[in-house]
């Protein structure tokens, strides 16, 4: 992802939102476990989000690689994690009125 896909989200709400329910469960479970790399199981409600929409919304986040994804088998089944561009994102470190105005 580079900088000026992040032009997407103010467009996007419901990315946003999506995005930020992820972080906040991986930040709950990072505290709970020592372990480094954890993953979120996929999340078919987000609150103020269509469940119609939601597949759609994490196939964007991934295609503009704000999120990851891993196929844990039956059992798991499909597990996300926010990235690095991600958590760059929705802590503000980049600013969508810079982006625009270096386009």
């Amino acid at each position: 992802m580079d900088d000026t896909d992040i032009l997407q989200l103010p467009q996007n709400p419901d990315w946003t939102a999506t995005l930020q329910v992820y972080y906040d469960l991986q930040q709950q479970l990072r505290g709970q476990s020592a372990e480094a790399g954890v993953w979120i199981a996929r999340q078919t409600e987000i609150p103020g989000v269509a469940t119609d929409a939601l597949s759609a919304i994490h196939g964007n986040l991934i295609a503009f690689g704000m999120l990851k994804f891993d196929v844990g088998g039956r059992d798991v089944g499909i597990q996300y994690q926010v990235t690095h561009q991600g958590r760059r994102v929705l802590s503000g470190e980049v600013e969508t009125a810079e982006v625009a105005e270096s386009a």
